[in-house]
Formats: structure tokens, sequence, C-alpha cells
């Protein structure tokens, strides 16, 4: 085995581990707020894929949360974004329950021809 192959190996080695470590590193360090903030993000994308409107709700949760992480370490542009998302998930309520009361008989788009 020459040097550099040797070299090659040993640093893979390393790099595996430092990554690893980082990554132990890195969920030790998470606080609990940030973990259930991600949590709900996860239970959000899930529920929208279902099409349930729970989703908003754990979108509410998960962007209050997010607001309070990014708000502490003085993320503001963070912080507002995440207040935009939280305003979009309440209008998400009232629309989905809008929706709900008033079944839609037609559709306000136009269909394609393919004539």
């Amino acid at each position: 085995m020459t040097f550099l192959s040797w070299s090659v190996l040993y640093l893979q080695k390393f790099l595996n581990i430092n990554i690893l470590q980082q990554i132990i590193t890195q969920c030790t360090n998470t606080s609990l707020t940030e973990w259930l903030a991600f949590l709900f993000g996860v239970i959000q994308v899930v529920l929208a894929l279902k099409n349930k409107p729970l989703n908003f709700y754990a979108g509410i949760l998960s962007v209050s949360l997010y607001i309070y992480v990014f708000y502490t370490v003085e993320l503001y542009a963070e912080s507002l974004l995440n207040g935009y998302y939280l305003i979009v998930s309440i209008a998400g309520i009232f629309l989905w329950s809008k929706k709900k009361k008033k079944k839609l008989t037609h559709y306000p788009y136009k269909e394609a021809r393919m004539d």
C-alpha cells in the first residue's frame, strides 16, 4: 500500500468519525424547543400530504416555536419569515373552513380543451 492510498484511507476514516461526532454533538446540543418545533414541522408535512386541515395547527405550533428560537438567538429576519408562515397558516384555517361550508359545484378555472 502506497503512502498516498494509506493517507486517503486515513483521511476518509477521520472524516467519517469527525462527521459522526459532529452529528452527535449537534443532536445533544439541540434544545427541547427546537426538537418540538422540528417535530411539529414534520407532523405538518405529513398531515398536509394526507390533505388534513390539522396541518395548519401543527404548522402554527411549529412556526411559533421557531419564532421564539430565532428571536432568542437574535436571528430577526428568520423570526419575521416565520411570522409570515404563521399568518399564512392562520389564513389557511379560515380558507379551509370556508371551503367546507361552501361546496363548490364548479371550479373557478377553465378546463383546457384538447381538440
